[in-house]
Parts: structure tokens; C-alpha cells; sequence
């Protein structure tokens, strides 16, 4: 048939559209489109039709039927005068809506019927480009999704700059899937700061949640998820306190297995567009779900963007460590080829001799959205010159020339929605344009068919930027001062939304004001803020919660009066949240909330803040602690009894009273009464780490282990969220005091608790349980395999900036990889300034220090720092749980320094406890407290008391296993009995040192197997 309207005749047999005779240009699926159009004219045609007939059913790009529509539209449009021919009826279809007479088509069959002829070389001879350059990405993506069906699941990181098509590559991915059992589901992480936390998982588990089997509604986790991420956060804005709860891993995990559960069914793809804009809590619930995809159905495949020639696309920690994971697979997305970009404007347009494409290729540099718009240009003119095509950056210039020839009205439209985002509302849009609805909904129209911006496939008031290099430009281009006024009218018009009842996240209302400072409603930003905070606290998103309060505080700092009470409050909170995010200064908030505090005379805060610098007992404080923790006692109330109680814990447990046993003592008698007095369960909390801490030696063991008994039937009954660490800390003592006794058995276990609850609520001590379960591999001699391990343990503390853990990285280097090396290592400045003495170094880390300095040869420093406290002082150090791991350091230090004036001191110490090993919170075994007294009595000449106690030693490491200490002590009696000088002894001697040095052979310490090789064959006299 021949369709004659307007000025238009269609002949659908010849699939050609003709104007006065002349073909218009216009591609094959148009055309088809406007063939079903013609034949049903007057009808309502819905979008399932036309993909049914049209496309014959095929999986196809969501906005498929709009841009056929909007270039059928333009055809239609070009210079005529006979009005609209195609009706959009949102939510329904289309309709043909002129008038058309149908005639027959007469063609003699007994002649070939001549094709017609091009009405310029640009003719349209494909229906839709082919996808090229991106067969090996492809192939590596199905071959990934294979594994995943096998149950070997991983996730795939496209990286790109944008506009290289990553998107466009995960859509051709989806294609190649139909027939196949695979359920494909996309998450989009919009703007960060315009939606709530967790918005690309929130989407995706819909996906999930909707694709139960029929019948069947979601599992009941899954439900509770839904309604716990979706939840409003209360109206005061009151934070949920999550920063170290148990309920932040279990919502995390919950999430992690609703998707393994879902993949058990039918193997998921699971998409993150946009990755490089994901909130922080959706890029640390993607790092704890890449640890389950190895035994899961599920292939993730995340696009995110990155500028060429710069390594990581964004400063967050948690993306790096996603994108290092071993279940992690990088692909990069490079630009085409020069054949590649010939190919595909061969395939789009009539390009005989490829000037035109390799014209393309000089000017996008292979980059795939440039060469599209840059095709789109050379279609729409109608030029075949490829002088035609402007300068490098001609694809946004061409935008931008699009955007100018439409209307004034829908070139703001445009400006409007850029603002709101890439993807955008009608009625935002209206309320914040104020235009009427038939004005608006032509300016989109016009948008649409110019390819600026595409219908939402699920919505008929949804919109979004055809990409987002589009709203991009659009965006970049306003004036500081008109993006402010955009952003202003916007959170006005979400805030109208809101008040009439319809639901608004407090995220979008934060995003806009904030971007709208000044000119915004100072109040009101600070408010938004502070309920965006809540609401990312509500679901464990951490640094977003910390990000909505600086934005608060930036529009408080903006205010003439402004709540003195209400800034320390929320720095407090950002110092509660922050802390172990690399991006965040966290000393330098901790030093912002102690000016507050102390200008306003807040004892308490001022005391939180003092337990923040030091929070965990036995550990590296931060500088400054003392000084705080004294001046918020001083400012604290006798009428605030808890809180005299837990200054006082916190004053026992730091330097220099932390090295008084009595005065210890007297200050956790009067804390622990305090905290009876208050009732408070903080209060009789911190009492009791505390005194689990300082009076938690071998000297004590019953007591403490009433206490320990009690803080855990305590914590058992009555949790608090704030005091999480609880459990690590019992956990604690009880792998150290195992340890002690050389109960590996009990030792592994400990350690093993105190991983699960570190990992379970999310606690910085778990990277310290770990290094315990590397020690002890080391302790019982496995170097070769925990040597990489403790390696790896140092560069994840680095990369995270984790606090308190400098001490320890250095003490590892210089003591156990120094012994492994058969060398001093050198000395950097990182490990320079870990071992930096300071007055408020508790007893443990001061002993540490010492320790390696000597180790590392700087004997002099080392003797300045050990001389810092008298050997009369030893005497009266407490007895406290790393008490027998602090002597064991200083015994090794003053052997290697010849530190004579200590060894009467540390003997009488060490002596009390015959039966222990000297060990602490470094975790490395010093050897037996006999081969301690054996060191020290050789040191002093006397070696008859040295040999019993070494053979004691030896016989105490090789029972409990730690066979280091056993070569070690072997050793050192081989030295002790050459001197005696007995041929009986010499043979001795030459035994024991064989089998220290086969012994420091197997376990690679190089050291010592070196100093064996050293001694003289005739034993007369060691070295």
C-alpha cells in the first residue's frame, strides 16, 4: 500500500518515505514504526506493540521506541506546515492523528524493480549501528557470567573515561542473554548527595524482591530489608548509634545473602552504573559482598569513570579496596580504533571510500560518544565534506547547538532539569519552572526529539539525559550565582512535596540547599542536613553521615547566631562516625570538638573527647591525651559521679600514673565506688576494662578473672551500643594470658572470637586480632607462611590510616623481618617517627620502643629512652595484664644494650613468675620468663645460675610449641656452657648448637642461624 497525508506519501512495500517526489532520509526502523503507524491509523498503538511487531519481541535498549520516534517526528517536521502527525498519549501509546487516504501499489512484476536512488550519499543503509571494538570486553564479560553460572561468581569493574560506551557495553551484554536463565538487574548511583544511602542497592534488591516465583512473596529478611532502607529517619533528627553496633554488619550481611539466596534460584547480573558516584555505604556494602561472589551465582559488573593517565577515579577507601579485591576483574574500556570508528560510520552511512570515517576518527580520537554525535551531524546536514566536521570537542559543540536551536522556553526546561539531575521528575520539574503543563510537556517533546532527553521506560512522568556528558555541559556552563538560585528553587519546591504528603528523602532536600548556600534558608539546610545524617545513620552508612554534618556545619558557620551547643554536638558525632575513614582528619576533629568543649566549660564532652585519644587501654594514645583527659577533670562536677567515675578509670590507665601500681590502685578503688554510687553502667563498664587492664597480671590472676567473669555476665545482660568494644577487650586479655601460660589451644580460640565480634560490628581491633593469628604462627615457627601474611596485614593498616597501629607496623619490621633478614632494616621516616618516645606512652609501647631501637642498632637513643623511667621504677610498675611482656622487652633491650644497672630490677620482677612466657599486646614472644633470668644472668657473669634456667626454658618452649624461643634458648645455652670449659660441656655445647642452627635454618631465622655458624670449632671460647 501507498499512505498518502500532508504532503507525505509512505509506500510500505518499498519501505520508502517520499516528499514532492524526493525520498526523505530517514532509517529502517523508523520507518517501520511509521508503517504500523499508517496501517492503525487513528488507533492507540502501545509501546508492547510496537516492540512486538517492530522489533519481533527481541531484548532491546529501554528507550528504543522513544528515539525511533523522536527521529520519525523530526522527518515528519522538516519544513512542513501541516502539523503534528504522531500523538504521544503518555502512559498509553501513540496514535497517527492525520488524515490518510491508503491506495494500492501498482508494480510490474515481470520487471525488476529498481532500487531507488539516494537522495545523498548519506543515506541511512542499516537499520541500527553495529557494536564494534568491543568483541574481547565482550567475550570476557560471557565468559565471566559462565563461572558466575557455575557458581564462581566475581565482579567486574569497567573503567573508562566518559563517554567510551560502558554502559553501552553492559546493554549489549544484557542482549546477547535472551533465551538464556539469567536474570539481569541494573542499580544506578545518581549524584552523590541527591539521593539516600544505599540507593543502587535499594533498586536492585526490588529487582530481587519482585522476581519471586510466582506465587511466593519475599522472603521475610529480605521484606524487613526493604522497609529498614526505606524507612524515614525521626523528625528530631537524632542519630541511631551505629558506628561500631553489631546491627550495622548484620544489615550489611543480611543484604549480602538476600542477593546469594536469590542466585540460588537462577544465576543474577547484577549492574552499578556510575560506580564512581556511589554513596560510601553502598562502595563498603559492594566490599563485603565481593567477599561472598566466589561461591555465588552472581556476576556484578560495575561501570565507573576515570580521566586517562589517572589511576583511581575517586579518593574513597573503599573503592580501591574493592577495585584490588581477588574477586575483583579491572577492564578497561579503551578508545576505537581508526578501523573500528570506519566500520561503524560504514554501517550507518553510505561511506564508499572511508574519508568520512576516518575524518570521524581524527576528530573523536576513537572516543564512542564524540563519533555518535559526530554520525548524528553528518545525518541531520546531509553533508558529505568531511571538511564539514569542526574541531576536536565538535560532539559537545554540537550539543550545544542543538540545545540553542530549540525555544527559549525549552532551553530553560533544560537548564532546570540539569540542576535537578541527569534523570529528573515532571512534576519537580514543573513546580520549580512554573509552567504550565501543556508548555512544559512541549518543551520535552522538542528535547526528545532533538535526543537531549529520553522517557523514562517505566514511567510516563520520569525523564532523564540522553547522557550524562549532556546535562554536564548543560550544568557547566551556568553561572556560580544561577546555580545557586537553581538549587534554592528546587529544594523549595521538594520541600512543598514534602509538606502535602508526599515522600521526599531528606538526602534530596539536603543536597539542594547545601548547594544553594548562601542564598538558601540557612535554618533549614541545617536541619535537612541533620536529617539526612540521621537517615544515612539509621541504615550504618557512615561516611555519608559524616559528609550531611559538615554540610550542616558549613551553613551554621554561615549564620549570625548560631548555636554554640549544637557545633560541638555535631563535631562530637563527626568525630564518633569518623573515625577509621581515611578521608577524614579525625585528630583534627577530635582537636575541633576538645576548643568547643573547652570553650563552653563542657566537662563531659571534653572527657568523651579524652577517651577518644585513648580508647582502647594498653595501646598507643594520641598526642595530647593526658593534658585533655586532666583539664575535663578538672571541669567535671562532683555532682556528675559517673563521669568523675570513668575520668578517673581513664586517669589510671594513662602515663605517668599508669606506671604507679598503688597509685593505680587507689584510683580504681574510688572509680569503681563512684560508678556503685551513679548506677551508671558506663561508668561500671569502663571501671572494670580498666581494672582488667591494670590489675590484670599473672600476680592477679584470680581477681582478674572475677572481673573478667563479671564485665562479660554484665555485657551479657546489659549491652550498651556505645561500648561495643567490650567483648574485643575481654577477648583481649584472654588471648594474651593464654598465651602467657602457652595454652595455644586456648590462645586460638580467643583470637577467633575476638575476629567474629571485631568483624561483626565493624571494630578497628579486629586488624589486631588478626596480626595475633599471624604472631602466633610466627611464635610456633610457621615464618615462610605468615610472613606474607603480616606483610599484607601492614599495607592494609597503612591504606586505611588505621590509628595506634604505627608502633606495631615498626616493631614488626625492625624485630621479626629484621631477624628474617639477617639485618638492621632501614630505618625511614615513617618507622622514624613510630618510634618516637612520648610521656603518655603506656608501659607496653614505651617497652616496645626501647626494644626496637636496640634492635635496629641506635643504642644510644635506645639507652635515652629506657633511662626515661630508673630501674627503681621497674619495682613499681603495676602488675598489669602486659606486665610479663613489657619485662620480656626490656630484658632483650638491655642484653643488647649491656644495660647493666637494670638486671637486678627486672630479675626480681621476673622471678615472681617462673612458670610464664613474656608476652603482651605486640603479641611476639619474648621466650619464658626462665629464658629471660638465663639472659640476664649471663649478661651479669653468671653463668651457673644462667644453665638451669635455659634448660628450663628449653623444655617450657618445646612443650607449649613455641619453637623459635626453643632455638633461641638452645642457643644461648650452648653459649653459657662453653664457658664452663669441660670437655663434657664443650660436647654438650657443640650439640645443642647444631640443633639451634638446624632449627634457625628451618624457620629462616637468619639471624641466629648466623651467629651459630659463627662459633669457633674449638669452644674454648665463644665469640
Amino acid at each position: 500500500m501507498i499512505y498518502s497525508f500532508g504532503s507525505f506519501e509512505f509506500d510500505d512495500e518499498l519501505m520508502q518515505l517520499r516528499r514532492s517526489d524526493k525520498v526523505v532520509r530517514l532509517e529502517l526502523v523508523s520507518r517501520r514504526v511509521l508503517a504500523m503507524l499508517l496501517r492503525r491509523a487513528g488507533e492507540v498503538v502501545t509501546k508492547e506493540d510496537l516492540l512486538l511487531e517492530v522489533w519481533e519481541g527481541r531484548n532491546v535498549a529501554d528507550n528504543c521506541v522513544t528515539v525511533a520516534m523522536a527521529r520519525l517526528r523530526k522527518a515528519l517536521d522538516t519544513a512542513n506546515d501541516d502539523g503534528d502527525f504522531v500523538l504521544t498519549l503518555y502512559g498509553r501509546g501513540y496514535r497517527f492523528v492525520g488524515a490518510v487516504v491508503a491506495r494500492p501499489s501498482v508494480i510490474d512484476v515481470s520487471r525488476e524493480v529498481p532500487s531507488s536512488p539516494p537522495a545523498s550519499a548519506l543515506d541511512v543503509v542499516q537499520p541500527l549501528a553495529r557494536f564494534v571494538g568491543r568483541e574481547r570486553v565482550l567475550s570476557r564479560l560471557r565468559q565471566a557470567l559462565s563461572d558466575a553460572q557455575s557458581g564462581r561468581g566475581r565482579l567486574c569493574a569497567l573503567v573508562g573515561e566518559a563517554g567510551i560506551g560502558k554502559t553501552r557495553v553492559v546493554e549489549a551484554l544484557q542482549l546477547s542473554l535472551a533465551g538464556q536463565p539469567v536474570r539481569v538487574a541494573w542499580g544506578f548511583c545518581r549524584e552523590a548527595g541527591d539521593t539516600p544511602p544505599l540507593w543502587p542497592w535499594l533498586r536492585l534488591l526490588r529487582e530481587v524482591a519482585a522476581s519471586s516465583s510466582e506465587g511466593q512473596s519475599p522472603d521475610a529478611v529480605l521484606r524487613d530489608l526493604l522497609e529498614r532502607l526505606e524507612c524515614q529517619p525521626p523528625a528530631d533528627g537524632s542519630y541511631h548509634l551505629g558506628f561500631e553496633g553489631a546491627a550495622r554488619h548484620r544489615t550489611f550481611e543480611a543484604i549480602a545473602q538476600a542477593f546469594v539466596r536469590a542466585a540460588q534460584d537462577a544465576p543474577w547480573l547484577l549492574v552499578l552504573d556510575d560506580l564512581h558516584r556511589a554513596d560510601g555505604a553502598s562502595l563498603e556494602l559492594l566490599g563485603q559482598l565481593v567477599d561472598e561472589l566466589a561461591h555465588a551465582r552472581i556476576l556484578i559488573v560495575a561501570t565507573l569513570r576515570h580521566s586517562p593517565g589517572r589511576p583511581s577515579p575517586r579518593t574513597d577507601t573503599h573503592l580501591p579496596y574493592v577495585l584490588a579485591h581477588r574477586n575483583c576483574e579491572r577492564i578497561a574500556l579503551e578508545r576505537l580504533s581508526e578501523s573500528e570508528v570506519v566500520s561503524y560510520l560504514g554501517s550507518v552511512i553510505d561511506d564508499p571510500d572511508a574519508r568520512l570515517g576516518h575524518a570521524v576518527y581524527a576528530k573523536s580520537e576513537g572516543n564512542p560518544f564524540y563519533m555518535v554525535e559526530m554520525e548524528r551531524q553528518l545525518v541531520g546536514s546531509g553533508s558529505t565534506n568531511p571538511q564539514d566536521l569542526a574541531i576536536p570537542g565538535i560532539a559537545l559543540d554540537s550539543f550545544r547547538r542543538r540545545v540553542h536551536q530549540l525555544g527559549a522556553e525549552a532551553r530553560e526546561v533544560l537548564v532546570a532539569a540539569c540542576v535537578i539531575g541527569r534523570s529528573f521528575e515532571l512534576p519537580i520539574l514543573q513546580a520549580v519552572t512554573d509552567r504550565p503543563w501543556a508548555s512544559l510537556l512541549a518543551s520535552l517533546d522538542d528535547a526528545i526529539a532533538s535526543d537531549i532527553v529520553v522517557e523514562a521506560p517505566d514511567s510516563t512522568t520520569a525523564f532523564a539525559f540522553g547522557h550524562d556528558l549532556m546535562r554536564s555541559v548543560l550544568y557547566d556552563e551556568l553561572a556560580p550565582a544561577e546555580r545557586r538560585r537553581w538549587h534554592v528553587k528546587i529544594g523549595e519546591a521538594l520541600e512543598r512535596r514534602l509538606s502535602v504528603g508526599h515522600t521526599v528523602p531528606p538526602s534530596e532536600l539536603a543536597y539542594h540547599l547545601h548547594a544553594g548556600l548562601p542564598e538558601s534558608d540557612l535554618r533549614k539546610t541545617v536541619q535537612y542536613c541533620r536529617l539526612a545524617a540521621a537517615s544515612a545513620a539509621a541504615v550504618y552508612a557512615n561516611s555519608d553521615f559524616v559528609r550531611y554534618l559538615r554540610n550542616a556545619l558549613e551553613a551554621l558557620d554561615l549564620m549570625d547566631r548560631s548555636s554554640a551547643r549544637l557545633r560541638l554536638r555535631m563535631w562530637y558525632w563527626i568525630a564518633a562516625y569518623g573515625r577509621g575513614q581515611p578521608s577524614l582528619d579525625y585528630v583534627g576533629v577530635l582537636r575541633q570538638v576538645i576548643a568547643l568543649a573547652r570553650d563552653q566549660g563542657d566537662g563531659v564532652m571534653l572527657l568523651r573527647a579524652a577517651i577518644m585519644f585513648n580508647q582502647y587501654p594498653g595501646f598507643q594514645p594520641l598526642p595530647g591525651a593526658r593534658a585533655v583527659l586532666e583539664h575535663a577533670h578538672q571541669l567535671l562536677s562532683p555532682e556528675l559521679p559517673s563521669a568523675m567515675s570513668v575520668a578517673l578509670s581513664a586517669i589510671a590507665c594513662t602515663a605517668p600514673e599508669s606506671y604507679d601500681g598503688e597509685r593505680v590502685r587507689e584510683l580504681l578503688t574510688r572509680s569503681l565506688a563512684l560508678a556503685k554510687q551513679s548506677g551508671s553502667r558506663a561508668a561500671t563498664y569502663v571501671g572494670l576494662v580498666s581494672s582488667l587492664y591494670l590489675l590484670g597480671g599473672p600476680a592477679h590472676e584470680r581477681e582478674a578473672e572475677s572481673v573478667a567473669v563479671e564485665l562479660a555476665e554484665l555485657y551479657r545482660r546489659e549491652p550498651i551500643p556505645e561500648l561495643t568494644y567490650v567483648p574485643l577487650f575481654l577477648s583481649l586479655y584472654r588471648a594474651v594470658t593464654a598465651m602467657q601460660r602457652g595454652d595455644r589451644v586456648r590462645v586460638t580460640a580467643a583470637i577467633d572470637v575476638g575476629i567474629s565480634h571485631a568483624r561483626e560490628i565493624g571494630n578497628s581491633l579486629q586488624w589486631h586480632f588478626e596480626r595475633f593469628q599471624v604472631l602466633a604462627q610466627l611464635n610456633e615457627g610457621a615464618w615462610s607462611e605468615a610472613l606474607p601474611k603480616l606483610t599484607a596485614l601492614h599495607r592494609r593498616a597503612e591504606r586505611t590510616s588505621l590509628i595506634g597501629a604505627d608502633p606495631f607496623i615498626a616493631f614488626d619490621q625492625i624485630v621479626i623481618f629484621g631477624e628474617v633478614s639477617g639485618s638492621a632494616p632501614h630505618l625511614d621516616d615513617a618507622l622514624r617517627r613510630a618510634l618516637d618516645f612520648e610521656l603518655s606512652d603506656p608501659p607496653s609501647i614505651w617497652a616496645m620502643k626501647v626494644r626496637a631501637l636496640a634492635a635496629v642498632g641506635l643504642h644510644s637513643e635506645a639507652l635515652g629512652v629506657l633511662r626515661v623511667r630508673s630501674a627503681a621504677e621497674l619495682a613499681r610498675l603495676p602488675c598489669d595484664s602486659q606486665l610479663l611482656g613489657t619485662l620480656g622487652h626490656l630484658a632483650r633491650a638491655c642484653v643488647q644494650l649491656g644495660a647493666h644497672e637494670y638486671v637486678e630490677a627486672l630479675e626480681s620482677r621476673l622471678r615472681a613468675f617462673p612458670e610464664h612466657f613474656a608476652i603482651h599486646f605486640s603479641f611476639v614472644c619474648e621466650g619464658s620468663v626462665p629464658h629471660l633470668l638465663g639472659m640476664l644472668a649471663m649478661m651479669a657473669g653468671r653463668y651457673d645460675d644462667a644453665i638451669p634456667q635455659l634448660e628450663t626454658a628449653i623444655v617450657m618452649s618445646d612443650r607449649a610449641g613455641f619453637l623459635p624461643c626453643a632455638a633461641d634458648a638452645r642457643w644461648r645455652l650452648a653459649l653459657a656452657l662453653a664457658q664452663q670449659g669441660t670437655t663434657t660441656d664443650r660436647r654438650r655445647a657443640r650439640g645443642l648448637a647444631k640443633e639451634a642452627e638446624t632449627m634457625a635454618q628451618r624457620f629462616g631465622m637468619r639471624t641466629l642461624a648466623r651467629e651459630t655458624e659463627r662459633l669457633p670449632r674449638g669452644w674454648s671460647k665463644p665469640e
